[in-house]
């Protein structure tokens, strides 16, 4: 019995809430009393910007000291050193991260095979052209061997026995 009380309350409410908006629709689209309301003409009571310039003067007493160093610095000209120094080319040390290739997988019918290799201790298998681990691609899968990209940069695994 208590769910038929309730079920009845719900179907008034929802029968309430309909008729309201029934209600509020016809009012909207039966009503043709429309106002007109004439545009309000805006003054513009703001007087024109005048922008102000000025010059700084910096010419108080430096509190470090270091006052006459500046202006002697600021006085000279710049020069143009005579002999160009060459920047050092820096050669930097690539890591590989820790890889290991198992093997590959493959179905007799298919061409794309599926490799797996451990990455850090992570082990993932992947097919060519994917993302394997943090930037590393494998490029192609051979039976010994697999070709993996890190960072521009190619480097042949061959396969732990």
């Amino acid at each position: 019995m208590k769910t038929n009380v309730t079920t009845y309350v719900l179907l008034a409410g929802v029968v309430l809430i309909w008729f309201y908006a029934f209600k509020r629709i016809k009012g909207n689209v039966l009503n043709e009393k429309v106002q007109i309301i004439k545009p309000i003409e805006k003054v513009n009571s703001f007087s024109p910007v005048v922008r102000d310039t000025f010059k700084l003067l910096a010419n108080y007493k430096d509190p470090f000291g270091e006052t006459d160093i500046l202006t002697k610095e600021l006085d000279k000209k710049p020069t143009r050193p005579t002999n160009k120094i060459k920047p050092a080319i820096r050669i930097s040390q690539f890591e590989w991260p820790s890889v290991q290739y198992y093997g590959m997988v493959r179905k007799t019918q298919s061409s794309n095979p599926l490799a797996i290799i451990t990455v850090d201790e992570f082990q993932l298998m992947g097919r060519k052209g994917e993302e394997l681990f943090d930037g590393i691609f494998l490029s192609k899968i051979y039976r010994d061997s697999v070709l993996l990209t890190y960072k521009k940069r190619r480097k042949y695994f061959k396969r732990n026995p």
